[in-house]
């Protein structure tokens, strides 16, 4: 199992939305790139990096932190999501070295474009975001799609989607733990690789994903915010689950 630590960025500052709500957002006195840095100097071989403005506010004003991670090569060590709802954005990240790429609401109104994104070497991570089974979370987590979850998670597993990251929006940003029973109902029933996430708060929280990841080797890993930025876990605690 791997631990992968979330930076999420919100006009160019590092912050954490409980429960994706910008009106209950959080700033932290981090300097983005330098926190990357600190998280891969520390043994950790991946970032979560999200673009809050982009995602709920269509807004680039993240850009420059992007172009600062391509330029230093920071991209071989991030997985990026947020706002990513067209091809050509899509492609223009790609030009950037941002290869894994986690997206939902183009995969959710666009299912077919995957093989496209896959044609152009984009390691395609679908962000599986739910409060509600029937549900996924779309635009930022404005809206809300209802569709046959199962079926269409099959689906785009036959259309090249390998991996996917489930996050229960409803746990998000607010460290009070998290429930799996409905993400290993999702490994069991479509054996897609999945990587958890919302909700982590203590090193417990760790110690039981790991644990079900022992019976469930498709759980891959799990996403670390809120729990390190208020320092319910340190950076050290973390790393020793690092890879």
């Amino acid at each position: 199992m791997v631990i992968i630590p979330a930076v999420d960025l919100y006009k160019g500052k590092v912050v954490r939305m409980i429960k994706g709500k910008k009106d209950k957002v959080i700033y932290y006195d981090y300097e983005p790139i330098k926190l990357m840095e600190e998280f891969l100097s520390f043994g950790f071989k991946m970032v979560h990096l999200i673009d809050l403005s982009s995602a709920i506010d269509n807004s680039n004003e993240n850009a420059e932190i992007l172009e600062e991670v391509s330029r230093l090569g920071l991209v071989n060590y991030v997985e990026i999501g947020g706002g990513i709802r067209s091809l050509n954005y899509s492609l223009k990240l790609r030009e950037k070295g941002f290869k894994r790429q986690i997206i939902t609401s183009l995969i959710v109104r666009k299912p077919d474009i995957i093989p496209e994104l896959v044609k152009n070497e984009i390691e395609v991570i679908f962000g599986l975001d739910t409060d509600r089974k029937t549900e996924i979370k779309i635009s930022g987590w404005q809206n809300s799609e209802n569709i046959d979850l199962f079926k269409f998670l099959n689906y785009v597993k036959e259309q090249g989607v390998k991996e996917i990251i489930h996050t229960d929006t409803s746990a998000d940003g607010t460290l009070k733990g998290r429930d799996l029973e409905f993400t290993i109902d999702i490994i069991q029933r479509t054996s897609l690789t999945t990587i958890v996430a919302g909700g982590i708060s203590s090193i417990s929280d760790i110690e039981k994903v790991l644990e079900i990841s022992n019976a469930f080797p498709l759980l891959k890993g799990v996403i670390v915010g809120r729990a390190f930025y208020e320092k319910k876990i340190s950076i050290e605690e973390l790393s020793k689950y690092a890879c």
